[in-house]
């Protein structure tokens, strides 16, 4: 399977200088949110991705920064005045940076019972005097802290609807403490700071608010917009007591984020759908399209007349005159949602749910998106193979089954309907070898003697089980032994525990060898050769902090330990010849690449840079010349490349 959850993510460093850069696999991704901050020097930008906060330095040059986040996926991003950064993620904790970015420190929630991921983030005009500021949340309402950030508190009186998209403080503060809240049933006003909230007596009922901004055209007048999922825009000319609709920039289209761009000498108002960016100079009457290759806008922010935007998939625009022409600055983000490495001998791929398969066919110095594979996103697992019609590609979809391709992924047949497949095994035995097994959420496992073109269920012992990995034995052509790793709930308690199944048939008959709790999504393995040892049991498996190491002398006994102290997440393995003789095992953390020199008993940091990183695969494949290098896949796509022997 291909998606791999954080649990205890801690950021790492990046590869030692004898590394090479082989740079992304491709540049941009999807950006949530941004944050702007006008300096006398320069103007600062934030995005927020899942792949963390990167800051950009201008010149085509992203800095991510992963100091003392618990999680690289980042949903809502603010810089509030004083310039103190507060972001939000997905998993619904709130953290705050006093020096740009560069490090973070996690929040307090106090009363937190089940968080829920933070949706928006706005703060008073005043914060650097006041400390206070407000983070809307999917399902939990509003948090408000007083104190710049360190601690936030639940602030729902009178909040009926608890799925908040937006949030919006009043430039005029001091005057009176206004805060908007869109949320997904209508609108909400709070007098008091966003301490109680009423409901706006909206005329236009069951809109889903998801956009607010402002514009203060003097300094007695101010203007709040409002966007809706359904594509309409409406304005209030007196602090959101009452609305009234304006033009539509597209028919159908979601607005999804508003800005009022200031100094303008007419109203002038930006918005951000899924079918690009629309102006509006005259308060929102009519609106033109002004920048459609963008793609989706999932996010508007600026500081005076330089406005940035978020997209989906394609990283970050910038405009320098109040939104009117555009221009990419995703050279050099790296932002992508790519999970897996895989290195053969004429191919490599590099693959993410969403993002699709990419393929590189010079050792990763160049990557080309199969296209072909857009309108089946997202994906769970993928596999390459050489058969009788030459390179064999297998991927699954969640939406429409196993799909197969014979030219090169330009074109795909669905061979496989009705089950979703999370892990796939294509020829293990090597170039004429037909067979391929797959395994799905439900614990079944189907077997191909056509190398995919058409399959027959095999075997149920594992049914109710989420498949995570399917994994070859080295000696397979003589012990015919398979691996099957699956994920399930364990007693009244239902405790996350992974398994791990041997069949010694070719996938027919299971048996389970191995019982791990953790509440991790992902299993990886390395399967070293073991001559003789039969039933075979030399495998080393890495799932959420744990490596488990074959116990030397024992029989299907496995014994954990983490990489470091710190107990990264480990992500995946490699190795480079037998583990126990001579060989070295390598893992990827979210604390970066670690060696073991002797079968996984100790480990060692194989980087030592102070950069932040973090990775999610590691692979050994063919470089130039004949020969053969370590790669390490970073979050966000960045591939490295350490060349062996």
């Amino acid at each position: 399977m291909i998606s791999k959850q954080m649990g205890r993510w801690r950021p790492g460093g990046a590869p030692a200088d004898n590394w090479e850069r082989l740079g992304p696999v491709a540049a941009g991704g999807s950006v949530f949110d941004l944050a702007a901050l006008a300096t006398p020097r320069f103007t600062h930008i934030w995005a927020a991705t899942s792949c963390g906060v990167f800051r950009y330095r201008g010149q085509a040059k992203w800095e991510r920064h992963l100091a003392g986040l618990s999680t690289p996926l980042i949903s809502s991003l603010h810089v509030a005045s004083g310039g103190t950064l507060l972001a939000g993620g997905m998993n619904g904790e709130i953290f705050r940076s006093l020096n740009g970015g560069d490090s973070w420190e996690r929040a307090t929630l106090l009363h937190a019972a089940d968080l829920a991921p933070v949706t928006c983030l706005a703060s008073s005009p005043a914060f650097d005097r006041d400390g206070t500021a407000l983070a809307g949340t999917e399902g939990g309402g509003v948090w408000r802290t007083e104190d710049a950030g360190r601690r936030w508190l639940p602030a729902n009186f009178g909040l009926v609807d608890q799925s908040v998209q937006a949030l919006l403080c009043s430039t005029n503060w001091a005057k009176q403490e206004i805060v908007l809240a869109g949320t997904s049933e209508g609108l909400f006003r709070s007098t008091n700071g966003g301490r109680a909230w009423r409901e706006v007596d909206w005329p236009f009922p069951d809109l889903a608010i998801s956009a607010l901004a402002t514009d203060v055209t003097d300094a007695t007048s101010e203007a709040c917009y409002a966007g809706t999922e359904e594509g309409l825009v409406y304005g209030s000319s007196d602090l959101g007591r009452t609305w009234k609709r304006l033009g539509q920039p597209s028919a159908g289209s979601p607005v999804n984020a508003l800005y009022g761009v200031p100094g303008a000498s007419t109203p002038t108002l930006l918005a951000g759908t899924t079918e690009g960016i629309f102006l509006s100079e005259d308060g929102g009457t009519t609106w033109r399209l002004v920048c459609s290759e963008v793609g989706a806008v999932l996010s508007l922010a600026g500081a005076g007349p330089l406005v940035v935007a978020g997209s989906y998939d394609s990283g970050v625009w910038q405009s320098d005159d109040g939104g009117r022409t555009w221009r990419s600055v995703s050279e050099g983000l790296a932002a992508r949602g790519l999970a897996k490495l895989l290195t053969g001998e004429s191919s490599f791929f590099a693959l993410g749910p969403n993002e699709g398969v990419w393929r590189s066919r010079d050792q990763g110095h160049t990557w080309q998106k199969i296209d072909a594979l857009a309108a089946h996103l997202p994906l769970s697992t993928f596999a390459a193979a050489q058969g009788e019609e030459g390179e064999v590609l297998l991927a699954s979809s969640v939406m429409s089954g196993l799909l197969r391709s014979t030219d090169g992924g330009t074109h795909w047949q669905v061979v496989q309907e009705g089950c979703d497949i999370l892990a796939i095994l294509a020829a293990p035995g090597g170039p004429g070898d037909r067979r391929a097994w797959a395994a799905t959420a439900e614990g079944q496992v189907l077997f191909s003697g056509d190398l995919g073109a058409t399959w027959a269920q095999l075997s149920a012992d594992a049914e109710g089980e989420r498949a995570l990995l399917l994994a070859a034995s080295p000696h397979l052509s003589d012990d015919n032994t398979l691996i099957l790793g699956t994920a399930t709930e364990v007693g009244w308690r239902k405790q996350p525990t992974v398994h791990v199944w041997r069949s010694t048939d070719g996938g027919r008959n299971w048996k389970k060898i191995l019982d791990q709790p953790a509440s991790a999504t992902w299993l990886d393995a390395a399967l070293p050769p073991a001559p003789g040892r039969k039933p075979y049991d030399a495998a080393y498996f890495a799932t959420e902090t744990q490596c488990l190491r074959p116990l030397s002398g024992g029989r299907d006994v496995w014994v954990g330990s983490q990489v470091s102290a710190d107990g990264p997440n480990i992500l995946a393995l490699a190795m480079d010849g037998a583990p126990n003789h001579g060989g070295a095992l390598y893992a990827a953390t979210s604390g970066g690449i670690f060696r073991s020199l002797d079968g996984g008993r100790t480990w060692q940091p194989f980087g030592g840079e102070v950069k932040a990183g973090s990775y999610v695969s590691v692979s050994v494949g063919p470089a130039e010349d004949g020969r053969r290098a370590l790669y390490a896949l970073e979050l966000g796509g960045t591939l490295w490349r350490l060349l062996l022997g």
